[in-house]
């Protein structure tokens, strides 16, 4: 496990939220934050949000279109307002 490593998110827990589900099966980039003891994983189009580790693939198989995406996302995501 990496900090910016791509992941797949696999689980949203015990929780039956659907907002929690929404994610479930996309691909994202993970960020740890060692002082809030969790990863910060941004999906593209869904923003950011906080998984535990057990909720993560660290050794995901992404496809391109999976990659291009975040890719082209993250590069939206780090320009400065206009």
């Amino acid at each position: 496990m990496r900090d910016g490593q791509w992941v797949r998110i696999v689980s949203a827990g015990e929780s039956t939220a659907p907002d929690d589900a929404v994610d479930l099966g996309a691909a994202g980039q993970a960020h740890w934050f060692g002082h809030a003891g969790a990863w910060f994983v941004t999906v593209a189009d869904s923003g950011t949000a906080v998984y535990p580790s057990e909720h993560l693939d660290f050794a995901p198989v992404l496809t391109d279109a999976e990659v291009s995406e975040l890719q082209r996302y993250l590069a939206r995501s780090a320009r400065p307002p206009a």
